[in-house]
């Protein structure tokens, strides 16, 4: 999907179903900030439309947005 570059990038997977490569910068309780690879500037967006995210080192965070992949015991 991403092609090689997505190997070294953590992935947000979004409510509409688009997945997107990106460095994730920081999580909070609302939002998740992050940058897309040889961008300067982060973007911050809201938690609610995550349904998931999948980190570089393979850690997978779910979110409740998206009840066919809910899981209980990861938390946020």
């Amino acid at each position: 999907m991403f092609g090689q570059d997505s190997l070294n990038s953590d992935s947000l997977y979004f409510i509409d179903g688009k997945v997107e490569g990106v460095e994730i910068i920081e999580i909070d309780d609302l939002n998740v900030k992050y940058k897309y690879k040889g961008e300067p500037f982060a973007i911050s967006t809201n938690l609610k439309k995550i349904s998931k995210i999948l980190t570089a080192k393979g850690r997978i965070i779910q979110f409740e947005n998206n009840k066919d992949i809910y899981n209980a015991e990861t938390p946020y």
